[in-house]
């Protein structure tokens, strides 16, 4: 069920978001913005994204300022929409329902990966995740299970996920559903981030990159690669 009281840290005025990628074509259909929203009360065994459960201020953002990021990516990228993940977007539905409100009023689509069911939603009665709902057009709903997990279906984790197709805005018989999950990885310079769906055995591999990553910001010097070395 969804939590009836607030979580440990909560923005009345901000999102607070993990990061997020202007482009990516592995979180939904077509280019999408995507952005990972920071606490997740659900946590789920063998999440991918364990980093994001604490609720712990991280990038607080107004809506204003993530409605220009995405606008830019629009007019740059000529993204099709925008993809919420985490952490739990439920958490913070009251700034990403004013959010999805504005993205669909500039013509994009809202896409919503959430680990709490459709019905578990619903049965909160909650007036702002009502609000996030009524502009979302797909939403991935239910917790991942690692005993369940699958590489089969599009943008789904595990098999007990489900797509709802909330608006009349994509075809469920569109042959994308039914492709793999693809992986894009991204490095600024700084940051490796990683979107779509990552195989298992990717999982360690992108730990120790991060790892090196981090030991070279900090150290000047990277970690060296054991298994390569002589």
């Amino acid at each position: 069920m969804l939590p009836q009281n607030p979580p440990p840290f909560s923005s009345s005025t901000h999102l607070n978001l993990s990061h997020w990628v202007p482009k990516t074509g592995a979180e939904g259909p077509g280019q999408r913005f995507a952005l990972w929203v920071q606490g997740c009360a659900i946590r789920c065994a063998g999440c991918c994204n364990p980093e994001m459960f604490g609720f712990f201020p991280k990038q607080l953002l107004t809506v204003d300022d993530v409605m220009g990021m995405i606008r830019s990516a629009q007019s740059q990228y000529l993204i099709e929409g925008i993809s919420c993940l985490g952490g739990e977007p439920f958490a913070q539905a009251e700034h990403l329902g004013l959010l999805a409100e504005a993205v669909q009023a500039c013509g994009l689509s809202v896409m919503i990966f959430s680990g709490y069911t459709l019905e578990e939603i619903r049965a909160r009665h909650d007036p702002h995740a009502e609000r996030l709902l009524a502009h979302t057009d797909i939403l991935v709903d239910g917790p991942y299970r690692e005993d369940l997990h699958t590489e089969e279906r599009r943008w789904i984790g595990s098999t007990n996920q489900r797509l709802h197709f909330l608006s009349d805005r994509y075809d469920p018989e569109d042959p994308c559903w039914k492709q793999k999950n693809s992986v894009e990885v991204f490095f600024d310079g700084k940051e490796l981030r990683i979107t779509g769906f990552p195989k298992k055995e990717w999982r360690e591999e992108v730990v120790r990159w991060r790892r090196q990553i981090e030991q070279a910001r900090t150290t000047g010097h990277p970690e060296k690669n054991k298994s390569h070395t002589s």
